[in-house]
């Protein structure tokens, strides 16, 4: 399931370079000025990182109280109406649409603090630390994988028809399976004690405390480095060295 989950958020890591910077794409007329594409390329690539910033903690903090299962059906939702709407999107050219799924799937997407817990729920002492390598190699795998699929399927097959969506139906029908599998195979693995009331203020609040905003920070700055090459190097391959 964590590999079927991690293909569908990923196979179109490879995508968003061409939707904003191909002429064929039908997301920008043909006239359309390198500005306005580069403006949109950042903000559909950064928009689901903004909000995960606050749904990650919050999606993890109602594992807590809902219980596993709930939450990464939600995750696998999240993934499967992205799918949906990217292929929507780009069938139609809308760039709204693009934006609205790349909000859903930052909200509902983020899972892998919950499949940690998962694993930590399942595990004995002992065994954790290697149960959540094993995890680890399943994401890597589907990480792997998404995009190398994402490319392969872009422009292949049927592309006057499909455009750049077809390697998003496939993401779609790969968030199904999970969907399935997730409910039909899944058993939860915690169950509250307590039925506590909440907030739901309060996991956000909890990213204010001083050792957590700290390395937050650092954390920020992190990615804030590698993705300056992660998310620019692809532009400059496709528009100075015309890599397809």
């Amino acid at each position: 399931m964590t590999v079927l989950d991690e293909i569908s958020i990923t196979i179109g890591f490879p995508l968003l370079t061409f939707l904003c910077f191909d002429q064929r794409s039908r997301l920008f007329l043909a006239s359309a000025s390198h500005a306005t594409r580069s403006i949109w390329y950042g903000t559909l690539s950064a928009s689901p990182h903004i909000v995960a910033i606050f749904s990650a903690p919050l999606l993890s903090f109602l594992s807590d109280h809902w219980g596993r299962k709930k939450l990464l059906m939600i995750g696998a939702f999240g993934a499967l109406i992205y799918a949906i709407v990217a292929t929507t999107s780009i069938l139609f050219g809308s760039l709204t649409l693009l934006l609205v799924g790349s909000l859903v799937y930052g909200v509902s997407a983020r899972t892998q603090p919950i499949a940690l817990a998962v694993v930590g729920d399942l595990s004995d002492a002992k065994d954790k630390k290697i149960n959540m390598g094993y995890l680890q190699v399943a994401i890597s795998v589907g990480a792997f994988l998404g995009p190398m699929i994402g490319g392969y399927f872009a422009t292949r097959f049927l592309f006057p028809t499909f455009n750049f969506s077809l390697p998003y139906i496939i993401a779609a029908i790969a968030g199904m399976l999970t969907v399935l599998l997730t409910q039909c195979y899944f058993k939860e693995t915690y169950k509250p004690a307590i039925k506590e009331k909440f907030a739901l203020i309060a996991p956000l609040k909890s990213l204010m405390n001083p050792p957590v905003l700290n390395i937050s920070i650092i954390l920020i700055l992190t990615q804030i480095s590698w993705r300056f090459y992660y998310q620019f190097v692809p532009p400059i391959l496709k528009l100075h060295s015309n890599y397809s």
